[in-house]
Order: C-alpha cells, then sequence, then structure tokens
C-alpha cells in the first residue's frame, strides 16, 4: 500500500486554509492512476489566532496537528 503525505503548515490562514485543503484533496483520483493508494493530508496549525484550525478540522478526511503557540 502506497500512502502520500501533505503536511501543510498554517498560521493565521482562515482566509485561505480550505480552499488549499480541498485544492490538495481533488487531486485524489489522479494520484490513484499514478498508484498512490491514500492521500493523508495534515495541517499544522502553528498557534494560529484565528479559525484556521477550526477550519481545517471541519473538513473530512484531514489531520489538524494544533500547536498552543506560535513555534515558528
Amino acid at each position: 500500500m502506497i500512502t502520500l503525505s501533505v503536511v501543510i503548515p498554517a498560521y493565521n490562514e482562515e482566509q485561505g486554509i480550505s480552499d488549499i485543503v480541498h485544492r490538495v484533496l481533488a487531486v485524489r483520483p489522479a494520484l490513484k492512476i499514478a498508484g498512490v493508494d491514500e492521500l493523508e493530508l495534515v495541517v499544522v496549525d502553528d498557534g494560529s489566532s484565528d479559525n484556521t484550525a477550526d477550519i481545517a478540522r471541519s473538513i473530512r478526511n484531514v489531520r489538524v496537528v494544533q500547536h498552543s503557540s506560535n513555534l515558528g
């Protein structure tokens, strides 16, 4: 089984996180054709003070790792 892991670092990206996550998830059919069985998408919220983590968490098939403060 081949898994492709995509990690998206994010800091105060509530205006754009949904768009980029959906764009990445949209390549799943092409990945299947290329022989990739699974796409793992991880958003790392680096202590955002906006709703970045909540928005990412609301999207199916996305794992969110959230830092309590900005680590840089």
